[in-house]
């Protein structure tokens, strides 16, 4: 019969600051195990058989945790589990030291974002967090087709994003290539945490060959270099460098060179509903995967930047400010809403500036996502309203698509429906596959024993498409994706090799 020591131990553990450290709703930590015995002279309690400490949001399990009440202690020995939104962390020989904000643990494995990383010891370094001997993979398998192998993982939660330092990447145990660094989380570092070329090509840029290189200066400075060819523009260089302000505020710089033009600018951001908290414990929540997490945001951006390509039209945005807003409605509803203003040149590498004029715009949509057994519906409502000088545009519409399974294929299928169409734009970019007309959307996907294949495409109710794309993927352990698509319409294709 277990020892139920509910009254007791919150009556106890209210004086601690351990719920303060992991920010739970209700402030209370409750604790039950089949056994319990006080050391008085150690003034050290100890648990032991099916220990459980729940919070409002966390869970802590292990068969014995020892308490030091005078030290502020806890001290989980030998095998522990934290649960949080589903998500667990495994590992050996946790102690946290409410005193002096100190976390450490043993033989840590935890999965994060696509990655599932090992390391012999974590602890916390200030605001940071220290995985040593790491083993960072996304395959299957033991051993895993790829991994990279470092001596120390470095998480900075509060800036929202983890390193691996001075790393090997392995082929089947087989050293191949040695990096300085690699990154992972932060959306920021979406771009450079592949490191293989891609290949494809565009209306714009015709055949292209581009590669990232990331580089890392400090915890608030790093980015990217980028080489490529493009066939229409020749060879391309550059870089893409990101500065930390703080945890509201992010400074991106980017600067590519081309014989033919420049192109590079500025772009500033800042979160106004991102925590900055001066006093955050041990900061757990980093340690799981915070995508599955689902928050509202207030940003704003200011951007300076020239020739970015956009819908396949070069434009100069010489200011543009824009104001982001996301707010989650229950489980199955987003709202979002923007504005921006924007000083804008549409033009050219070869004639120069075509249309300069300021647009003021602003855009709303709702976002639904519906299951009915193995049925999914997503529909999206969706307005949008642009001012120029001497004209105005408007439209609103409703995309709704139905998903579903049968046996190896997956099919959707929905429609783009036009609900009101007003006035016209003087870029071309604005209006990119754009019309008054009603639009019809479906797709496939098979998963054939090779390989999976997917088609998708948009196309008017009158008949002509927008998109006709066909993609071949071969994965391989769940870690490496050859992929291959060809858009027959655009006669656009791209050859992306990931892992």
């Amino acid at each position: 019969m277990s020892n139920r020591l509910s009254f007791f131990l919150i009556l106890l553990l209210s004086t601690f600051s351990f719920c303060e450290q992991i920010k739970d709703v209700d402030n209370n930590v409750y604790v039950t195990s089949d056994a319990f015995r006080i050391r008085a002279d150690e003034q050290v309690l100890v648990l032991s058989k099916n220990v459980q400490i729940k919070s409002y949001s966390y869970q802590f399990n292990s068969d014995l945790v020892e308490y030091s009440m005078d030290k502020d202690i806890f001290h989980f020995q030998d095998k522990f589990s934290i649960i949080y939104k589903g998500q667990e962390i495994q590992g050996q020989n946790l102690e946290l030291n409410n005193k002096s904000k100190m976390l450490t643990a043993n033989n840590v494995l935890m999965n994060f974002d696509k990655y599932l990383i090992k390391g012999s010891t974590l602890k916390t370094v200030r605001d940071e967090y220290h995985l040593d001997n790491v083993k960072v993979t996304a395959c299957d398998g033991d051993p895993p087709v790829f991994y990279i192998s470092s001596g120390q993982m470095v998480m900075y939660p509060k800036l929202g994003f983890m390193v691996v330092f001075n790393s090997i990447f392995y082929v089947y145990n087989i050293p191949v290539f040695y990096f300085p660094a690699y990154f992972m989380g932060g959306h920021q570092y979406s771009k450079v945490s592949e490191f293989i070329p891609e290949f494809g090509s565009s209306e714009v840029e015709g055949n292209y060959i581009k590669e990232r290189i990331p580089y890392y200066i400090d915890s608030r400075n790093s980015g990217s270099f980028f080489l490529g060819y493009l066939e229409k523009f020749g060879p391309k260089l550059g870089f893409e460098h990101f500065v930390i302000l703080g945890p509201k505020n992010l400074l991106n710089a980017s600067f590519y060179y081309n014989p033919k033009f420049l192109q590079g600018g500025l772009e500033y951001s800042y979160d106004f509903f991102q925590k900055e908290e001066d006093n955050s414990g041990y900061l757990f929540w980093y340690l799981f995967d915070k995508d599955k997490i689902d928050n509202s945001s207030l940003k704003f951006k200011l951007k300076w930047y020239q020739k970015e390509l956009v819908n396949n039209w070069f434009v100069d945005q010489v200011p543009r400010a824009r104001l982001e807003s996301v707010f989650k409605m229950g489980a199955n509803n987003t709202v979002q809403v923007n504005y921006e203003y924007a000083q804008l040149k549409e033009l050219t590498y070869s004639t120069g500036v075509l249309i300069s004029d300021w647009r003021r715009q602003i855009d709303a949509s709702l976002l639904t996502g519906l299951s009915f057994g193995i049925f999914n519906v997503n529909n999206s409502l969706s307005g949008l309203k642009s001012f120029y000088s001497d004209s105005s545009h408007s439209r609103a519409w409703d995309s709704v698509s139905l998903i579903f399974p049968y046996d190896i294929f997956e099919f959707s299928v929905g429609s783009e429906f036009i609900l009101g169409f007003e006035g016209t734009s003087p870029f071309n970019h604005d209006l990119y596959e754009v019309s008054d007309g009603n639009n019809f959307l479906y797709g496939m996907k098979a998963l054939l024993p090779y390989f999976l294949f997917e088609f998708e495409a948009k196309k008017k109710w009158s008949g002509d498409y927008y998109q006709r794309k066909y993609t071949f993927k071969l994965p391989f352990h769940n870690c490496v994706d050859f992929s291959f698509s060809y858009d027959d319409i655009k006669d656009q294709f791209s050859v992306v090799f990931k892992m």
